[in-house]
Order: structure tokens, then C-alpha cells, then sequence
């Protein structure tokens, strides 16, 4: 009964905002998705609604890197090895190498496993998340240490981001093992100078969801799981967007306006089995790109975006116009600020391929063609339109 209740107190609440015609910053109505709608096929050039920048990244003994950028800004790339090393490396954004650095240890000044970094180009400062020792390490772009910043006990920040210029916002992921942490927030707003938790953002959910799929194997008394992340957070047009999964309601948020609704998701994520699970991807200013996964083994997905002309719901094919073959790519990631939407890194020895076959076009093609196959990634800023 307590559960009907609950379901149809979830449908009332609905239809009022579906009502009242809630609106957001774009001036669209409150965003209605259903992830159970097969919905219909939409083409999109990248080219049309977005701008690109090619950043080949420079090559040599000391800068020699996987390429999996962890942040970027108006001055600076940061980027790491995509094994674990512990190598960061620092490049300006035409791509000559600054700093490389490595603080990978055990010491109260080193850390074991780089989780994500935060970069804040005005006190030329990198926040390297470490949750295996649950806490963030700061150290300048020379990679000398500045100070750290303790997790509180009862919180795991699995996202950090700009929030503005003295605090992050982050994601408390600790209640994925720990489902009966209803009472738990699931947003911090944390100084960035000292750690101090200057505001607990409370998402209402009905209760907690695991993201992962976990299995328990009694011989050998191991669990093991399915894990499929959800970008949480969100930096777009001085808001940000919160997407809790355990809730129904995707947010904007910002420290003066507080919470507002923005995409709601049916049915709920509590009535589904497998569950469905709506995340929030890139936010651009013609699209709000998404994707569904089901918590099953196969963990199936679908890409969707929410055209705001149109004000409706497809599911979308991306090509990059750099391409004459139509090259495919997605729109999945954490928007990075009111500059760049998210970045890529396309691998030098596919992109010299590329070039063989005669399928690149404009700026890429004229980059491939002074390349080498040792040479460091070329990294793709999708950039909004000015």
C-alpha cells in the first residue's frame, strides 16, 4: 500500500509540473522522457550546431602520453596515460608540452590511483581525486604540493567540478555500497581552499538504486559487477545540471536559485525491473543529448537527444563532417564549461589510416598529413557555437 501510495503521489506530482509548464533556462517546457519508447531516428551533423578545434598534442622524449585528457581550459590541457602510472601531463592549448608530473605513491603528499582531476586555471592549481585514500591532492602545474582536501567520512566524491571560482561541486557516490543511505546527499558544494562542505544538496528519491550490477560467487566469495557511470555533473551557461540516478528528476542547479526541474524521466526508475536508467550527457544550445542503459547483463543503451526547437525526443546517428565516409561518434561525456562542450582523443596511427584512404577532409586532413605513428593523440575540442 505505502508503495501505491508512493507511485501515485509520483504521477500527481507529474501532472502538476506538466500543468504549471515549468520553465528552463532555455525557455523549453519541463522534458519528459520515456525510457521505455522506441523513439523515432534523427541525423545530426556535428559541424552544424557545434565548432571543432584539432589540438595535436607535441611529441617527445619527455611528453610521450595516452592522451586521455582529464580536463581542459581556455589556456591549458591536462592529460594522462590510460593506464596507471601516475603520469600527468600538462600542455598549453596549441598543444607544446608544459609539465609533466608524477606524485604517484603512497605518502601523505602522493596519490595511489587518479580517479578524475579538476583544473582551475586561475590559481594555475590541478585537484587530482584519489578515492582509494579518499581525498583530493593539490598540486601546482609543476606538480609541487600544495595541500589536500579530506573526504568526510560518510562521503565519496566520485565527480569533482568547477562550480565557480572559489568551490567544486561534487557527486556522492558512497551510497552505491550502501543502499540504505536514504538520508545521504547527494551533492557537496566544497571550498576548494580548505574542504570545508559549505552546502549538502538533497535530491528527493524514494530510495537508492545501484547503478552497478553486482554478483556474489559462493566458492570463491567474490562479488564482481557491471559498472556503467553516470555523468553526474554538468557545467553549462553559469548553472550546472544534476543527475541523481536513484531520482525520477534530472535538475539545474545554482547557488541562487537552488534546484529547479528540468527533465523527468517515466516511468519511475523505482517501478522498473531491470531498471532503466536515464543519464544526462553533453548540453548544447539546439540539443540536450542523453542515454538510456538497462542494468542487465547486457547492459543495452540508447542514445537520445531533446531537440529544443522541435521540442522533442529522438533517437540520434552523429557524424563528423571531417569524414567524407560519415564517421559515427557520440555525445557522451561531462560538459567542461561555457567554451568547450567535451573533447576526444583521436589516436595518430587512425588518423594516418584515414589520410591513406583519402576519407578526411579540412583542417584534420592537413594535421594527418604531417603526422607519424609514434606521435602523441590529436585531441578534438567539440566547442559551442559563439
Amino acid at each position: 500500500m505505502k508503495r501505491l501510495i508512493s507511485t501515485s503521489l509520483y504521477l500527481i506530482i507529474l501532472l502538476v509540473c506538466v500543468g504549471c509548464q515549468w520553465s528552463n533556462e532555455s525557455g523549453n517546457d519541463l522534458i519528459i522522457v520515456d525510457v521505455t519508447i522506441n523513439y523515432p531516428k534523427k541525423e545530426l551533423i556535428l559541424q552544424d550546431f557545434m565548432d571543432v578545434e584539432y589540438i595535436p598534442l607535441e611529441t617527445n622524449d619527455k611528453f610521450v602520453c595516452g592522451g586521455l585528457v582529464m580536463a581542459c581550459g581556455s589556456k591549458y590541457l591536462v592529460v594522462r596515460n590510460r593506464n596507471s602510472d601516475g603520469n600527468i601531463y600538462i600542455f598549453d592549448r596549441s598543444g607544446k608540452g608544459i609539465s609533466k608530473i608524477n606524485c604517484k605513491g603512497n605518502s601523505g603528499e602522493e596519490y595511489v590511483y587518479i580517479h578524475n582531476i579538476l583544473l582551475d586555471e586561475e590559481r594555475e592549481e590541478i585537484f587530482v581525486n584519489d578515492m582509494s585514500k579518499k581525498k583530493i591532492l593539490v598540486y601546482d602545474l609543476a606538480g609541487n604540493f600544495q595541500r589536500d582536501i579530506m573526504y568526510r567520512d560518510d562521503v565519496k566524491y566520485s565527480n569533482i567540478v568547477n562550480l565557480d571560482t572559489d568551490n567544486f561541486i561534487c557527486w556522492n557516490s558512497s551510497f552505491e555500497g550502501n543502499l540504505y543511505a536514504i538520508e545521504a546527499s547527494s551533492f557537496y558544494v566544497v571550498s576548494k581552499s580548505d574542504g570545508t562542505i559549505l552546502k549538502e544538496i538533497d535530491i528527493s528519491k524514494e530510495k537508492r538504486t545501484r547503478t552497478a550490477l553486482l554478483s556474489y560467487d559462493e566458492k570463491t566469495k567474490l562479488t564482481s559487477g557491471i559498472f556503467n557511470t553516470p555523468n553526474t555533473i554538468h557545467c553549462f551557461r553559469n548553472r550546472v545540471l544534476l543527475n541523481e540516478p536513484s531520482s525520477d528528476t534530472i535538475y539545474w542547479y545554482s547557488l541562487k536559485e537552488g534546484l529547479k526541474p528540468y527533465i523527468v524521466r517515466i516511468p519511475s526508475i523505482h517501478t522498473m525491473n531491470p531498471e532503466v536508467f536515464l543519464y544526462s550527457e553533453i548540453l548544447t544550445d539546439k540539443y540536450e543529448f542523453m542515454r538510456t542503459y538497462e542494468k542487465t547483463l547486457n547492459g543495452g543503451e540508447t542514445d537520445l537527444v531533446y531537440d529544443k526547437q522541435q521540442k522533442a525526443v529522438f533517437r540520434y546517428v552523429l557524424y563528423n563532417d571531417n569524414y567524407t565516409n560519415k564517421k559515427r561518434m557520440g555525445m557522451r561525456g561531462t560538459n567542461v564549461n561555457d567554451e568547450i562542450a567535451f573533447y576526444e582523443s583521436l589516436e595518430s596511427f587512425d588518423l594516418i589510416k584515414a589520410y591513406e584512404k583519402n576519407i578526411l577532409k579540412g583542417e584534420l586532413k592537413k594535421i594527418a598529413s604531417k603526422l607519424n605513428e609514434e606521435d602523441n593523440p590529436v585531441i578534438m575540442l567539440i566547442k559551442h557555437k559563439k
